[in-house]
């Protein structure tokens, strides 16, 4: 094999070396081209999601904005007072004028419409009404003292402030609250000589425990 044989062969070779370069170049070169593409493809998709999600978020603020204006908020409704029930107007065969409950001392009972031994016996009694029960003037209602808990046993536990609750016989109920108590002689009325024309006002009468004197509490 002679010189110029070899540099031909050599020739080739470098021939075909640099074709294999230029062609690896072409496919590297198309393939980095290819990646940066998809980049830019996904960062494209990336962008316009993050637009279309703000675009949402924006639309639903403005809705809620709009009807927060557009819708008023509902006015709350004060709750329906219950409907008087009117009293049985017997009690134990006794007719009655209303009924009392007295929170402090458990009682909650009718009181009679006029004053008798018997009557006495079980429930309270209306002694004098001036006026109409829970509209104005006052009514006077007495009580045993049995010194049992019942009835008006317990009002020398009641103070000022305690609370007493008149029904009237349509159902009508009024709250009086203990203004004043004290303890004076059975032919005592002074506390009667009042002007309560203009309001109404309660008051209890019942026996101390020695039966010697009376213990009136005065309420409005």
């Amino acid at each position: 094999m002679n010189i110029r044989e070899i540099l031909r062969k050599s020739e080739v070779i470098l021939m075909i070396i640099i074709i294999l370069f230029i062609i690896i170049g072409s496919i590297i070169f198309t393939i980095i081209l290819t990646n940066r593409g998809k980049d830019n493809k996904e960062k494209e998709e990336y962008v316009q999601e993050l637009e279309q999600i703000e675009a949402k978020e924006k639309e639903e603020d403005v809705l809620t904005v709009t009807r927060s204006q557009d819708t008023p908020e509902p006015t709350p409704q004060p709750e329906a007072e219950p409907t008087p029930v009117p009293l049985d107007p017997m009690y134990q065969g006794y007719p009655i004028a209303g009924k009392i409950t007295i929170p402090k001392t458990g009682v909650s009972t009718p009181f009679l419409d006029s004053v008798s031994v018997s009557g006495m016996e079980i429930a309270p009694c209306l002694l004098l009404k001036k006026g109409e029960i829970n509209q104005q003037g006052y009514i006077y209602i007495v009580g045993h003292n049995f010194r049992n808990g019942t009835l008006f046993s317990d009002n020398g536990k009641l103070e000022v402030e305690d609370k007493i609750t008149i029904t009237a016989m349509d159902g009508t109920s009024r709250d009086y609250q203990i203004y004043d108590k004290f303890i004076t002689t059975a032919e005592d009325t002074s506390f009667l000589k009042r002007d309560v024309s203009d309001h109404p006002e309660v008051i209890l009468q019942s026996c101390t425990d020695d039966d010697e004197n009376r213990i009136i509490i005065l309420a409005k």
